[in-house]
């Protein structure tokens, strides 16, 4: 108690004394750390090594992006023992409550609705719709596909296969999988992301005409993003706002994209150059564009961890297969 009380007085003293004294201008030159200095050019392009064309031509079947078919027995034995075995239960217990879930509707596409009257006020027939059904039902895609894809191949219960292949063609065969104005965003990079996985681990349950709707979803949602990430490879300057280049929208849309380009590097000639762009991408103008000399994260310090996590599962079997 002595002590408490002590702590305490110490710290009003310490109190009156800083507000008793007068309080001195204190002028700092802060940095902008939205803003790169003058003539800060990005780093030129360089190669990749491998390109992604010598990596295409070891042909690997599906599951190879984490594990493949030979050390998938090795997986399932881990998952035996702890602390794996508690994780594996988890993945379980979660895969069961996915098979109870319902597939959410197409979302109704409401495009070229202002969302303001020309008095300023909001326009009734914008506010009648939810235009973030496509961003809600992406990260339902990004959660339940994976999550029973590889409960099915931890377990090999078919239930969860089934339910997952269910999952992956109902999305795979819609018309329209994001909004236009979203198509190199979120929305889309989380529909690949889920997508992307699910083909890799439930390829063995697809017939050849249902590889080939998943080819064709992964196709027209890779189109937007790459060309995005062409745009990127374009840019000498890290624009006026060096967050605008590599700010999170960016950095996690193509570390979710990713995996799309290297799902389908063995089946379609055209992922290898998008494997080339999105590896560039990350490492030659968004991550450079992305921090400050001094190593100040630009797009404040809650994006730090989603910008650096997204990208892992890209990074990981990019590095297994590389």
């Amino acid at each position: 108690m002595t002590n408490l009380v002590l702590t305490v007085s110490f710290l009003v003293v310490m109190a009156v004394v800083a507000f008793g004294q007068e309080s001195a201008r204190v002028e700092r030159a802060l940095p902008n750390l939205c803003s790169g200095p003058p003539g800060d050019p990005l780093p030129p392009v360089r190669p990749n090594r491998p390109p992604a064309a010598e990596m295409a031509a070891k042909r690997r079947q599906h599951p190879y992006l984490f594990f493949d078919a030979e050390s998938r027995q090795a997986l399932r034995d881990r998952a035996k023992d702890e602390p794996w075995r508690a994780l594996a239960e988890r993945l379980r217990t979660h895969a069961e409550e996915c098979l109870k879930r319902e597939m959410p509707p197409l979302p109704k596409v409401f495009e070229g609705i202002r969302p303001y009257l020309p008095d300023g006020s909001y326009n009734p027939e914008y506010l009648r719709h939810n235009y973030d059904d496509f961003y809600h039902q992406a990260y339902v895609v990004k959660e339940v596909v994976p999550t029973l894809a590889f409960a099915y191949q931890l377990t090999a219960d078919p239930r969860f296969g089934q339910a997952g292949k269910e999952w992956l063609l109902g999305f795979a065969s819609r018309s329209k999988l994001a909004r236009k104005e979203r198509e190199a965003d979120f929305d889309a990079a989380n529909v690949a992301f889920g997508l992307a996985l699910g083909y890799d681990w439930l390829w063995e349950l697809l017939s050849e005409s249902e590889r080939q709707v998943v080819q064709d979803a992964l196709t027209r949602l890779a189109k937007p993003i790459v060309a995005a990430g062409k745009r990127f490879l374009e840019s000498k300057q890290p624009d006026l706002s060096r967050g605008n280049l590599g700010n999170n929208h960016q950095t996690r849309t193509h570390g979710l994209f990713g995996l799309t380009p290297l799902v389908l590097l063995y089946e379609l000639p055209e992922a290898a150059e998008w494997l080339d762009v999105e590896i560039q991408a990350h490492r030659d103008r968004l991550y450079p564009s992305a921090w400050a000399p001094n190593g100040e994260h630009l797009d404040a310090w809650d994006h730090f961890e989603s910008s650096l996590d997204d990208p892992i599962p890209f990074v990981v079997a990019l590095k297994r297969l590389g």
